[in-house]
């Protein structure tokens, strides 16, 4: 992981500002130290996500074609922040970039499914730290819509079937859901 951050830094150092591919190389080292916190769990890594990620975004010009990959990754990185502090404004961060990035989201786009997934995630943890039963409703939509959008042959096709079973069982006995 050491490596994979060093070589991300050369790669920006080595990248001029106005480089098309400068919120990629910015994006990219985010990404490099989300790694590194999931393997070895410093905070100080998801922190140096987060900054390079917002930096990513900052970066990225409207129009720009990876514009929802970086905030979709940013949301990550807030939601793990999420899980490790408990932080409600983390969520909402996440909340609110991840549907940015479902919204710059042409439906037959190849990470869809990934985006309505980790939206519906990120939904899921505040019904669960607020009870709030219109996250859960949102959340098992979108873990659906997730489903659907992926292509029965799909490898992570499994995936978004596990994170639906959860939902169902989250709902409150006897609550009706629309």
């Amino acid at each position: 992981m050491d490596e994979a951050i060093r070589l991300a830094q050369l790669s920006l150092e080595n990248t001029p500002k106005d480089h098309p591919d400068y919120a990629r190389h910015l994006g990219n080292l985010g990404s490099a130290f989300r790694d590194r916190f999931s393997r070895k769990g410093d905070l100080k890594d998801l922190e140096e996500a987060i900054r390079f990620g917002q930096a990513a975004l900052n970066a990225a010009p409207q129009g720009y074609p990876h514009r929802a990959e970086l905030l979709n990754d940013l949301g990550t990185f807030f939601r793990d922040r999420f899980q490790r502090t408990g932080s409600l404004n983390d969520l909402g961060s996440s909340i609110r970039l991840g549907q940015a990035a479902l919204d710059a989201t042409p439906k037959d786009h190849s990470h869809r499914a990934e985006f309505l997934n980790n939206l519906g995630a990120a939904l899921r943890d505040r019904f669960e730290r607020t009870g709030a039963l219109n996250d859960l409703e949102r959340a098992i939509r979108l873990g659906q819509d997730a489903l659907d959008a992926t292509p029965k042959e799909h490898p992570h096709r499994t995936l978004f079937q596990q994170p639906r079973r959860f939902f169902w069982r989250s709902v409150p006995n006897n609550q009706k859901l629309v």
